[in-house]
């Protein structure tokens, strides 16, 4: 017989929300940002880049071109998703984590 795994939710929350999992996510969302505000096009536009902080159900951080370009540029380039990768994040699209949440429906009524 398997063994039974029980999760503890509550400490899980805790513990994304707790000061250590905030100052690592700070210190990669620095290195994101600083990895962005370097790149070419963003100098050349003058582009600012802006970092904030946040809590929801966990600590995080967002990075954002502050530019009406600044879509643009990530679209053309990936600046975002590949300043992300540098630092050893995962980037996934809408359409990876649709087609994930799919494969785990079909395989979850497939084991009942």
């Amino acid at each position: 017989m398997p063994a039974r795994i029980r999760l503890d939710h509550r400490g899980m929350g805790e513990m994304l929300r707790s000061g250590e999992v905030a100052a690592t996510i700070a210190l990669r969302a620095a290195e994101v940002e600083q990895a962005v505000s370097e790149h070419q096009s963003i100098v050349r536009h003058e582009m600012p880049v802006e970092r904030h902080a946040y809590t929801s159900d966990r600590a995080g951080e967002d990075v954002t071109i502050e530019h009406a370009g600044g879509l643009a540029v990530e679209a053309k380039y990936g600046v975002l998703a590949d300043a992300a990768r540098a630092v050893a994040l995962q980037v996934t699209t809408a359409r990876q984590q649709a087609t994930r949440r799919r494969r785990k429906a079909k395989k979850d009524r497939g084991a009942s």
